[in-house]
């Protein structure tokens, strides 16, 4: 219990709240979970880097990407066969992903950009004759 200098009792202190006050915020069961990836307008989306590969598959409509990758950085690497920079793209299921934001030698944000669909050729009546 909190009391003031005059001895009223102003509120309530949890152990929680003096330990996040030293470290930081701390998440429990009790907390709800942030989405990591943000819609950036459109059907555009913001992704971190590491972002757990399976989620970011379910996202962006690909199949089983099927590497080694734990996360969608590592798993952009790996097919880019280097280390990635800003900029560098890939297609992954109906987006092509760009990375935004690399820190040291790691992906920090990825932006997923639909595809535009690909026009069907139209037959050549020419060619049917």
């Amino acid at each position: 219990m909190v009391v003031d200098e005059h001895g009223t009792a102003v509120g309530l202190a949890f152990l929680e709240d003096a330990i996040e006050e030293i470290v930081g915020p701390i998440r429990d069961e009790f907390d709800e979970p942030e989405s990591s990836v943000r819609n950036t307008g459109g059907e555009a989306l913001e992704l971190p880097g590491s972002l757990a590969l399976p989620e970011a598959a379910e996202r962006l409509g690909a199949d089983d990407l099927g590497d080694e990758s734990d996360t969608i950085g590592g798993h952009m690497v790996a097919v880019l066969g280097r280390l990635a920079r800003p900029g560098d793209q890939l297609e992954i299921g109906r987006y092509r992903l760009t990375v935004e934001e690399v820190s040291q030698r790691r992906i920090v944000r990825v932006l997923a950009t639909p595809l535009k669909e690909r026009a069907k050729p139209q037959p050549d009546p020419q060619r049917e004759a």
